[in-house]
């Protein structure tokens, strides 16, 4: 009777070993995981972070691009009033020279602020 209660504890025993050592198979598997996950975590944070800094450049180069944009804009209307419109036959030479005047000032003004942009 001794021996079959030695026995029985003696596989008890190793059953516990047994489920002891899937325990420890479990834990590495889920360490490989967490570290894997943790590696993408990174992965994420450094495309933010790269997201963040492609959308402040965009926005830089959008507000360039209006800018510019607007600056030919007021150009073309220059160029059409002051030379593909002619003055009018009716006005006095002078006026015309003045209209002319205006045109040229107004031409180079926006001419600058079109190489500024």
């Amino acid at each position: 009777m001794t021996e079959a209660i030695i026995e029985e504890r003696e596989q008890g025993i190793q059953e516990i070993q047994q489920q002891i050592g899937e325990v420890n198979e479990i834990f590495k598997d889920l360490a490989v995981l967490v570290h894997e996950q943790g590696a993408m975590i990174d992965d994420i944070g450094s495309n933010i972070e790269q997201s963040h800094a492609a959308t402040a450049q965009a926005r830089s180069q959008l507000a360039k691009a209006s800018k510019t944009q607007r600056s030919n804009s007021s150009l073309v209307r220059g160029f059409i009033f002051c030379w593909v419109l002619p003055p009018s036959s009716s006005r006095q030479a002078y006026s015309s020279m003045v209209d002319w005047d205006i045109c040229a000032y107004l031409w180079f003004e926006m001419e600058g602020a079109g190489h500024q942009a």
